[in-house]
């Protein structure tokens, strides 16, 4: 979902709460780049029996005022830093990762930048052909895809929630040297600080944004 408004100051990786057609207000990350503030883009699953995410999906017109309040939360991007970076997204919380990857594009450094999306099923990786093109067009970007099974070990591309940290981890051995931005369900963040911290990231270097939706 976009919106258009006169111009929004916000940190990349932040999020507003939205009030649709008088449902109760929800909180959603703003999924654009700060670099332009007249339009604001979101990510919003339709789960059954949640009357925000139907009412974005069947009754929400062009043009229809949607309020908004914020922006709130702590998770930003370190401009000043020029250490590599990993980002981390689970289901729709590539909505603050991508705010966050534009934005890290548009200032222009040299780090290495990687990208692990993981999505709750096959075909749900919704910006798919938009991480491969940051891949294609950037020499230091590059893009994992992964698929959620509940089971305890990767197969064709499926993985459980903590094989895809482990594979982070198998591909960065050392985390000393790196900045991690992460966007999932609480119980992953909390595992992910602990096994990322494990292998040497420093704690101070890992921007999470805990999701709320899930």
């Amino acid at each position: 979902m976009r919106g258009s408004t006169r111009r929004l100051r916000f940190l990349a990786g932040q999020y507003l709460s939205l009030e649709l057609g008088g449902q109760t207000a929800q909180d959603c990350s703003i999924a654009s780049c700060p670099c332009d503030g007249t339009q604001l883009e979101f990510h919003i699953r339709r789960i059954p029996g949640d009357a925000f995410g139907e009412y974005a999906f069947t009754r929400l017109r062009n043009s229809q005022p949607i309020h908004v309040c914020g922006p709130e939360g702590k998770l930003s991007f370190d401009r000043t830093s020029t250490r590599p970076v990993i980002f981390f997204a689970y289901d729709t919380g590539f909505a603050p990762i991508k705010s966050l990857v534009e934005y890290a594009i548009s200032l222009e450094g040299e780090q290495a930048m990687a990208l692990y999306w993981m999505a709750l099923a096959a075909g749900e990786h919704y910006l798919d052909n938009l991480c491969r093109s940051w891949t294609d067009a950037l020499d230091n970007f590059t893009y994992v895809a992964l698929t959620s099974i509940a089971g305890p070990s990767p197969s064709e591309g499926q993985w459980s929630e903590l094989s895809a940290l482990e594979r982070v981890l198998a591909d960065h051995p050392d985390l000393s040297g790196h900045d991690v931005y992460f966007a999932g369900p609480h119980g992953l963040v909390s595992t992910a600080r602990r096994l990322f911290m494990d292998q040497g990231l420093p704690a101070d270097r890992f921007f999470a944004e805990t999701l709320k939706y899930f």
